[in-house]
């Protein structure tokens, strides 16, 4: 009998509280409006921190497929092609540093063209002098070329510098582009040693 009754206390016990997995689950929905508006506002975050990663690497991979213009050329030194040329050729010295992908690529070549305008700033024997970068791959293959830039592009095939003047003479340096050899070329020009070539005349 005493066994009964105790038996019979413990199954009202039991019903008269809920077991502990129905009290939490009580709880969840008693919380679940507030989570489930958190939940949303993490989801949304996160699809816009995936569409701005996605935005990002497409602006990235279009920036370094695109070809180099003005913008990605060093301080003090100008972009040449045909957008730009005929501002250029009113300079009344320009040394055209030449990117090919065979001779001197990009790297090489705004490291000599960042060296170049650094001196033409300093020394003062370099007044009026200026600096330009010319991709000769990038150039001779616009299906949309002014007849200046056709022309320059022709005389400047397979060189690694030149010098154009006020856009009608020109002259070329072949050697392999280190700087304190193109600066004595330079200096011998300035000197009269060097010979120009009038752009239009063969040479």
């Amino acid at each position: 009998m005493l066994w009964d009754e105790i038996k019979q206390k413990v199954e009202e016990a039991t019903r008269e509280k809920p077991p502990q997995q129905q009290r939490e689950q009580a709880q969840q929905q008693e919380k679940r409006p507030g989570t489930a508006a958190r939940d949303q506002n993490n989801a949304n975050a996160s699809s816009r921190g995936q569409d701005y990663s996605q935005r990002e690497s497409t602006e990235s991979s279009n920036r370094n497929s695109s070809p180099p213009g003005p913008g990605a050329v060093p301080m003090g030194v100008k972009w040449l092609d045909d957008r730009t040329i005929d501002a250029i050729v009113g300079h009344p010295y320009t040394l055209i540093i030449i990117c090919d992908a065979s001779a001197m690529d990009r790297n090489a070549t705004n490291a000599l063209a960042t060296q170049f305008a650094s001196i033409f700033e300093r020394d003062s024997g370099f007044n009026g002098w200026g600096v330009a970068i010319l991709d000769h791959g990038v150039e001779g293959r616009s299906s949309k070329q002014k007849p200046l830039m056709r022309l320059l592009l022709t005389k400047v095939d397979g060189c690694s510098c030149a010098v154009l003047r006020r856009g009608q003479r020109l002259t070329v340096y072949r050697e392999h582009p280190r700087l304190g050899e193109v600066k004595e070329w330079l200096e011998a020009l300035k000197m009269g040693e060097v010979q120009w070539q009038v752009l239009g005349q063969p040479g």
